[in-house]
């Protein structure tokens, strides 16, 4: 079951520049962008549009000099999540989720390619299998349940 996705960190970050990305495929964040976020990302769309109109200018994105906004992280992980939030959408789901399942997604993609690809013994490769096995429903709770990245301990 998944919980109820909250903001933390960077996360209004990465999910205006996958809705720009998705909406002009350019970083620059338009009044258009920070309304879709309403839609897209209703439990976040509160300091997404704080940030938007915040007067402390370094709080989520920085202004150029002719005042067009951009966030402090380049698009190429929003970029990445995008096929999983339009999924999610197609889905009726929370959109928000599309960036930890996205990480979830690389890791297990990790190990696999690690598993297949390694020119390895076998042994070692049972050990990376061992490995997923032990951390994947860690893995698979802390992205579900608190954060944005991925963390491996």
């Amino acid at each position: 079951m998944l919980t109820k996705s909250f903001p933390i960190g960077e996360s209004t970050s990465y999910m205006i520049s996958a809705i720009t990305l998705q909406n002009h495929f350019s970083l620059d964040i338009r009044e258009s962008d920070v309304k879709q976020a309403r839609k897209d990302f209703p439990n976040h769309y509160k300091n997404i549009r704080h940030a938007y109109i915040a007067e402390q200018k370094k709080l989520c994105f920085f202004w150029d000099k002719n005042g067009t906004r951009y966030s402090w992280y380049m698009g190429t992980y929003s970029l990445v999540s995008i096929p999983m939030k339009i999924l999610l959408k197609f889905l009726h789901l929370n959109q928000a989720y599309a960036f930890q399942i996205t990480n979830v997604l690389f890791y297990i993609f990790s190990l696999l390619l690690v598993f297949y690809k390694l020119k390895t013994s076998e042994q070692k490769k049972l050990i990376t299998y061992n490995i997923f096995r032990t951390f994947r429903k860690d893995v698979v709770a802390l992205q579900v349940y608190k954060t944005y990245n991925l963390f491996v301990v």
